[in-house]
Order: C-alpha cells, then structure tokens, then sequence
C-alpha cells in the first residue's frame, strides 16, 4: 500500500509538471481526488487486513499441512509482488516520461484517445491492489515468525531436557528464562484465541520447568541430608560443592530460592535446633553441648553435637545458662553457611533472617542469658555470626536484648548505691581515719611528680563516712576504665554519670544532716572540710591515674574537675561560718572582762578572770576539735587566727580611749622646752642613748636633788610634780589609771598569756622547748596582736625609759594611738606628754 501510495503520487506530480496540455483536454472538467473517501476506503481496507489475518490463521489451523506447503511458496509471492512493483513503477514511468520525450508531445501521440477522467480510477484501483497484497504479505510474515519462534521453542525445550538429565542447572534455568520470553513476545492478550500449536508449546514449556524444578529439589535433599541431630553435606572442595553451587544458582534464576530456603530452615528447625535446645535445657550443672564435626564417605561432612564437661559449675537454678548452647549453636550455623550454601553471603544473611529471629526467642526464653557474664557471650555470638554472613550488619536483636537488660542494671545498681551511700551520709561517723598522699592513687607525669607539694593531700584525718565514699567512688572508675576498654561506652556513660550523682549527694545531704554540728561544733566542722577536701583531691587525681589506660577520644569520662569548686565552697563556706560564729562566742565571753578604770575592784576582777578562763576554754575546745582532723599547716593558720581575735579583743579593752579633759599645754610646753634646751636637753639625750647615771643627771638638769638612797624614777616623778604643778587628784581627769587598777590588768594580762600558750597546747601547735619571751618566734604562722599584747603587759604601769628600752618593738607592735593610751595608763605625771614621748620614740 504504502507503493502504491508514492507511485500514485509521483504519477500526480510528473502530470502537474508535463507542461501545457492540449486545449481540448484543457476545456475538459477538472477530476479532484476525494481525500477524505480515500482515508475511509483506507481503514475499511485496514479493517479486511485484520479479518484476512484471522482467516488465514483460522486456514492455518484447519489446514495447517497445505498452510506449510503454502509456506514454501512464500518466496515466490514475495517475487510477484516484487514484479508488481517493477511493472507499477514502469508503468509510472510512462506516464512521465524520460527526459528527451515532451509531455504535449506524449500525450498528444500515446494518449490521445485516452481521457483524463480515468487516471485517478485506475489509480485508486492499483493502491488499493496493492495495499492488499502487502497485508496479505504481513500476515504471512507473521505466521511465519509464529511458526519459527514455535520450531525454536520446541527445539530449546528438547536442550531443557537434556541439560536437566546431564545435571546443568545453571545452563537449564537460563534457558528456560530465555523460552518464556519468546512465548510471551507471540502469545495473544486472549489465550482462547491463541493458535492450538501455540498451546501445545506452552503446555510442553510448563512441564519441562516442572521437572527442572523437580530435579534442582530432589538434587538439593540428596546433596543436603537432614535427620533428627545431624546433617550431612558435602565438603567445600568436593563436586558435590560445585553441584550444590548450582543448584542454589538455579533456583536463583527460576525464583524459587526462597521457596527452598523456607523449607530447609523450617526442617533445621524442627530437626536440628530445637532438639538441640532441648538438650540445652536438659542438662545437668556441670555439663555443655560441644559441637562434633566428622568426614563421611563420598568427601562428605556429617555434624551434630554431644554432651561434654563444662570447666565453669554455677548453682542450679530455674533456667540453664546460656553458654552451654552457644558453642553448638554457632558451629551449625557456620557449617550451614559453609556446607549447605556455598554461595554468596546474601544467601547466607537470607537464610539467617529466616532462622536467627526464632533462635533469639529461644534463647531469651529458655535459658539465663545475663548470669554468668551479663550477655558478653550473646553479644560475642552474634557479633561472630555477623562476621561470617548469618546475620546482617545491622541485625542487633541479641545486642539490643542486652543492651536493655544492662541499661536496667545499671539504673538498679545506681539506685542501690545511692540508696547505700544516703545511708552512710545520714549516719553520724564519730570515727576518724588517718589519710596522706599514699591513700589515693599517684600516676603523676614525671615533670608534675617531681614538684614539691604539687598535688599532695597533707596527712590529716577524715571520716569513716568519706574514707568509704573514696574508696567507692576509685572502684567505680576502675569499672569505668575497663568498660572503655570493652568499647562499652554506654556503659562507661553510665558510670560516669553515677559518680557525678554520688558526689552531688554528698554535697547536699552531708551538710544537711549535720547542720547543727557544723553550726557548732568545730570537730564536726573540720571533718565535714577534711572529708570536701579528700574527695576533691581523688577527683582531681583520676584523670592523671587511669587517663593513659583510656583512648584519647574518651579521656573526657574521667574528668571531673568541674565539681571541685562546689566540694571546695561547700566546705570551706561551713568551716568560714564557723569560725565568724566563734569569734562571735568569744567577743561575748570577753565583755565582762574590764582592763580599764575599776579593775581592782574585787567583783570586777572576779568576773574579769573568769570572762578569760571561759573565753580560754572555749578556744581550747575549738582548738582541740580542729586539732582532731585538720592538717597541720591549715590548723596552725585556723588556730592562730581565733587566738589573734582573743588578743585583739584584750587589746582593745586596754588600750580603748577614755574620756579625760582638756589640759592646758602651757606647762607640757614649758616642760619640753626645759628637757629639750641647755643642760636638760644634753642630759635627756644622754638618758635616750642608755649612759650609765643617765637618770640621775637627768633629774639634775631637771632642777631635782640627789638622793643616793632615793629611788631615781619617785624624784623624777616629784620633779615632774614640781614643774606641772599637777598633783595625784588630776590623774582621772587625764585617763590614767591607778597603781591598783594598772596592778590588776597586768595581772589579767599575764592570765591571758598563760591562757594563750594552753590553747595552743590544745591545738598541739606549742613546742616543748618554748620559753615565756619565745612563743611568737617559735611558732610557724604569727599570731595577729600576740607581740603587742606580751609587750603592753610588760610596759603596761612603766616609766618612760622602758619605752625607750623597748622603743623598736613599740614602734613595731603599737600604732600611733595604741602606743599614747598606753603611755597615757603607765604613767603618772605630767613631767613629759604622751604626745611629746611619741614624737621621742618614733624620731
């Protein structure tokens, strides 16, 4: 058709182009093709194609021996259409001409007597002729593929059987893939309309795939032979491996590997591991399941499993543990990788996603998978399982099992500890324990150990309370290390996090169960500091103590220094609270002490001496306390410090300005201008540079009289009298004491001297060869105001010369006030100003 359809067209085109035809056929009415009549003859013609090819195939059928004969006249058909063709082509030809014939000239001599009117008829009748023979032509193209593609068939089918009887299973499935791709490329979208030949070719492909699937099965149980507690297979060098390889490969192919993994796993089960855990369960103590591997005849395997003796006995209990099973279990499934498919490890996972849920039930069910060692040996199972390709890479059901059961210890043993440690924090711990540096762990690098006093715990005492909290918290991190170590790091999380909440505790419910006795009692106080201490310095020590057993990535689970700063505040912020309410205690102790006018009054001198002794024997009882766990240097420091606030106090006392009135300074200027000008002036200088008759030659240019039996300090005394014209009845009005009152505070201060050197004995801070004047430089820390006190006790009621003897500790000791009330109390003339002595003194 479509031949005829170009030649119509070329015959149209070569008319259009011949040139000017003759008038007569030019007056003639013009003839159109009927496009749309062409196009309805057109599918009507496409219509008998298709009723043609269902005629021929219906005569195909019926007369399928002249249909073959009629086949053998194909070629020659195709060589009449062919000649059609040519003569069609000719035919045209003619109608256009060559080029050296002109068109009027040939239509004028060989169509004269034609009319124009009948091309397109004759036309119309050659495409339509044409388009006939050329579906005719189609159809008997495709029977013909039909029949080819059916004799190929046939002939692969006959192939099928005999590589399913030579056992080529690999070659057999692929060709039975490839005959059902040519059935499908000529089969019929309705199967009642398909040719019988082409049944019986389908029915003949189905039974040929069924005794190739028939074959693979029965070659799969010979070679795979399962009975109750034993298999047998062949061995991985062995043909029947390479056959087995093929059989997998084949039911690869054909889709029916998962079928035949289905039921080989369904038959493991019911064959192999389930009386094997039955076994498992069935033990005695003592006793396990070992895995027997032996070589059979024809280079074949036999496994199964026996009883055996267990090196590990644990107490009988409601389920058997684990371990006795593992051993067998993971020896089958290798041998079941290695033996029954000696393929690729998808089959292997294959086949293990099919059995390993339902042995993960088992196990988990019928045996105690956490007792011995807390899943390790389930997770070490089925890490070797993955390892050999029985389970998927990210298959974690025994891990997860374990992970669980470990992360609900864990929370169990947090409870408990907690639960254990709350109860040694509530309990009162009376008991001290003796702690150094040797008590805790010293992996100090060498540039760091070979500094003095870096990072060393002094010797002191703590509670029995904290000495086990220690030792809890080490084993702790020593658990930590290792499960770093077992790459459990969630685990090594846990316990981290635990000793983070122990620590915490402590600093919380320590304090609050001894509160009142942090309050006030200072041993209480010192051993809730030392314990702070203590426990700091462990946590402070452990990076540098199991740091290097740890890899660098996870060294931050042994740091612990952000809890230093609350240990150290907590501790330091009670035994700081302590010793501001002390020092409270004793300022309230001291104040009925009176070192003032009216001490040698008997009731104020009474109650005065005892204000001291109870202020005395608080401090020892504080100094005694923090004696009793501080280390030596902080108790020195704590003790001098509370020691230095009885001083001060006493200090205070005496040396507090009184009120006294005005004095006129003309007779104190007069006085100095006398000692510091001609004779006197001299005589003074001589006094102050400490000459031997100094004092008499002194009271001689003062206007005095030698008296060898005299006392030299009463006729300075009088003539300081005589120059001032003040007597005895102005010493109050001034703030200057009586001899009776100056007599009972030297007396109350050398109390508080003795007082002060038994508090240090308490505090065991005094050295036995200390004398009276060598305490201060005895001691290793000074104590605040103790050298003033000693030295306003022994000038306390002297003459100006003692000043000027002790004029360098004066200036040392007193400020400049505290040293003029003192002068202004020890004397008791106006010869010479206390402000007038100062400006001596510091000259």
């Amino acid at each position: 058709f479509g031949g005829a359809c170009g030649a119509a067209t070329d015959l149209m085109s070569d008319l259009s182009l011949a040139g000017p035809l003759d008038p007569e056929l030019h007056a003639a009415p013009a003839v159109e093709l009927d496009l749309p009549q062409l196009r309805k003859q057109l599918s009507e013609l496409g219509k008998e194609v298709q009723a043609a090819q269902a005629r021929v195939l219906a005569t195909v059928e019926a007369r399928h021996a002249e249909f073959l004969a009629a086949s053998c006249q194909v070629d020659s058909l195709r060589d009449a259409v062919a000649g059609l063709q040519t003569n069609l082509k000719e035919t045209a030809d003619c109608l256009r001409g060559d080029g050296s014939i002109d068109g009027s000239t040939l239509c004028s001599e060989a169509f004269s007597g034609i009319k124009l009117a009948i091309f397109p008829q004759r036309l119309h009748e050659a495409s339509t002729q044409h388009h006939a023979l050329k579906e005719e032509v189609a159809a008997l193209d495709a029977s013909v593929m039909v029949l080819s593609t059916v004799l190929e068939v046939r002939q692969d089918l006959d192939r099928l059987e005999a590589f399913t009887a030579s056992s080529r299973f690999v070659e057999a499935a692929e060709l039975v893939l490839k005959v059902a791709g040519f059935l499908e490329e000529v089969s019929a979208p309705d199967e009642a309309t398909e040719p019988g030949m082409l049944r019986d070719a389908k029915a003949l492909y189905y039974q040929r795939r069924t005794c190739l699937v028939s074959s693979l099965e029965e070659t799969l149980s010979q070679l795979v032979c399962i009975r109750e507690g034993r298999t047998e297979a062949p061995q991985k060098t062995s043909q029947g491996a390479l056959l087995l390889a093929q059989v997998w490969q084949g039911l690869d192919h054909l889709g029916l590997q998962g079928r035949q993994l289905e039921k080989l796993a369904r038959e493991a089960q019911q064959a192999l591991m389930q009386p094997l855990l039955d076994a498992g369960r069935q033990l005695e103590p003592g006793l396990r399941l070992r895995p027997l591997v032996s070589s059979a005849e024809a280079g074949r395997e036999v496994w199964s499993w026996a009883e055996a003796q267990d090196g590990r006995r644990d107490a009988r209990s409601s389920k058997p543990p684990v371990e006795v099973v593992l051993e067998a279990l993971e020896s089958f499934c290798i041998f079941a990788c290695e033996h029954w498919l000696p393929c690729s490890r998808d089959v292997h996972a294959q086949l293990g996603c099919r059995v390993y849920p339902w042995m993960t039930r088992q196990l988990l069910r019928h045996f105690d998978a956490y007792g011995r060692d807390r899943g390790e040996a389930l997770e070490q199972f089925e890490r070797r399982l993955c390892s050999h390709g029985f389970v998927k890479a990210g298959e974690k059901t025994l891990g997860h099992h374990v992970y669980e059961h470990r992360r609900a210890l864990s929370e169990g043993r947090s409870v408990s500890t907690l639960a254990e440690v709350r109860a040694w924090l509530l309990t009162a711990g009376e008991e001290l324990v003796a702690v150094s540096d040797a008590s805790l762990p010293r992996c100090l690098p060498r540039e760091l150990d070979q500094t003095e006093g870096l990072l060393r715990l002094p010797e002191m005492r703590v509670s029995t309370v904290a000495d086990k909290l220690v030792k809890r918290l080490l084993a702790l991190v020593e658990e930590l290390a290792a499960r770093v170590s077992e790459g459990r790091i969630e685990a090594a999380s846990d316990l981290n996090k635990l000793v983070r909440e122990l620590c915490s505790l402590f600093c919380v419910l320590r304090p609050y169960s001894q509160k009142s006795q942090l309050k006030a009692d200072a041993r209480s106080c010192s051993v809730f500091l030392t314990d702070c201490l203590y426990l700091a310095q462990m946590l402070l020590l452990v990076p540098y103590s199991h740091g290097s057993k740890l890899p660098v990535e996870h060294r931050q689970l042994l740091f612990f220094v952000d809890l230093l700063p609350q240990l150290r505040r907590v501790g330091e912020s009670h035994f700081l609270a302590l010793l501001r309410r002390q020092k409270e205690q004793l300022l309230q102790a001291l104040e009925p002490c009176n070192l003032g006018r009216g001490a040698s009054k008997q009731g104020s001198f009474l109650a005065s001496e005892a204000a001291l002794g109870a202020a005395a024997q608080q401090l020892k009882t504080s100094c005694s306390g923090l004696a009793a766990a501080l280390p030596r240097q902080m108790l020195q420091e704590t003790a001098a410090l509370l020691l230095g606030c009885f001083c001060q106090e006493l200090l205070r006392k005496l040396l507090a300005p009184g009120p006294h009135s005005q004095q006129s300074e003309a007779p104190a200027a007069e006085a100095l201008e006398r000692l510091t000008g001609g004779a006197a002036g001299e005589a003074f200088e001589r006094f102050a540079a400490g000459g031997s008759g100094s004092m008499s030659s002194l009271w001689s240019a003062l206007g005095g009289h030698s008296h060898h039996a005299a006392d030299p300090l009463s006729l300075g005394a009088s003539a300081l009298d005589r120059l001032t014209g003040e007597g005895q009845e102005n010493q109050e009005a001034a703030g200057r004491l009586s001899s009776e009152d100056l007599s009972s505070a030297v007396a109350l201060l050398a109390s508080a001297q003795a007082l002060g050197r038994q508090i240090l004995a308490a505090a065991e801070l005094l050295p036995v060869s200390s004398g009276r004047q060598g305490l201060q430089e005895d001691l290793p820390v000074k104590i605040p105001s103790w050298e003033a006190l000693m030295l306003a006790a022994d000038l306390l009621g002297s003459d100006f010369s003692r000043f000027l003897e002790k004029r360098q500790q004066v200036l040392k000791a007193f400020q400049r006030e505290e040293a003029l009330r003192l002068m202004q109390l020890s004397w008791h003339d106006d010869a010479l100003s206390a402000e007038d002595a100062w400006g001596v003194l510091s000259s």
